[in-house]
Formats: structure tokens, sequence, C-alpha cells
């Protein structure tokens, strides 16, 4: 295969690159784009999963579902501890936390992203932010993990005095 039939321009604004695998029984032909201009490029965020899942954890999924049981051990923990923090993080005036039926939460910042963002940060949390909504995703964790979350977002001087919480 040559390099110019690897890269061909679709259009002026976007780039549409393969990788060739010799190997096609291994790996199925990978596909990736490459937008130019910024707007295309923040569209695509908009609809692209917050994760690339390769063959090795492909398989590994397979054999998860083979074992149905502990998944479903697996689900009830992460349901419960998606409870816990909902009906801890719902109470804070600083956000509105949305239902969920997924392993994550979708939650309004009612006031400052940057700050909430800078502030999570600091403290090592992990999350997906969505600036136009004024909105974060958090995952859904182990227990310690979700106890850090609870207890930062508790305890966030920023929005304490903005909504006059009181210690």
């Amino acid at each position: 295969m040559e390099n110019a039939d690897l890269a061909k321009f679709i259009r002026k604004d976007i780039l549409k690159m393969a990788t060739y695998n010799p190997a096609p029984y291994l790996l199925d032909l990978e596909e990736k784009y490459k937008c130019s201009e910024n707007n295309i490029i923040n569209e695509i965020m908009k609809i692209k999963l917050p994760f690339n899942v390769n063959l090795t954890a492909e398989i590994g999924g397979i054999a998860a579902l083979n074992d149905f049981h502990s998944i479903q051990k697996k689900i009830k923990k992460i349901i419960s501890e998606r409870e816990r923090i909902y009906n801890s993080l719902n109470k804070l005036p600083s956000l509105t936390v949305y239902p969920s039926e997924a392993n994550f939460l979708f939650i309004k910042i009612n006031g400052s992203l940057s700050k909430m963002k800078d502030y999570l940060e600091q403290n090592r949390i992990f999350y997906r932010y969505y600036k136009e909504e004024n909105s974060l995703r958090l995952t859904i964790g182990k227990p310690e993990q979700n106890d850090k979350i609870i207890s930062c977002l508790k305890n966030i001087k920023e929005y304490k005095s903005c909504y006059n919480i009181k210690e």
C-alpha cells in the first residue's frame, strides 16, 4: 500500500488518516480523523466516547460477560455508590446533580466552573467538563475515591462563602 493511499483529503478542513495493519486477523483497520478547524473538533468532542477500546480490553470485556454473577455484584456496588454520591452532593446549593442510570453523575456547577476545575485538579480528582453547560461529569469509583469526592465538594471554600454555607 502506498503512502498516498493512506492519507487523503476529504475536504480542505478534514484530513482522513488510516494505519494499515499487515495482520488484519488480529486488528481491524484503524481510522483516525484529524480536523484542522477548532469548531469541527469541538463538535466531534461532543459525541466522542470518553475512552477508546483496544483489542485487549475487548477480549477482557467478553471474558467478564461470561462471569455474569461477578458482573451483577459489581453493578450493584456501582449503583449503591452512585446513589450515595447523588444523595450527598444533591444537598449542596453549589451543585445541581442530575439523576443517572449510568456509572457517572452529570453535575451542573452553580458558580464558577473554572474555579471548580482548579479545585478538583488540586485535589487530584479527575472529571470531564462541559464548558457550554457549566457542568462536569464524575465517574463512580471505589468507595474511598467517592468519599474523597464527597468530602472535597462539601468543603470547597469558594462555594461555602458564595452560598453562605456554615461550617
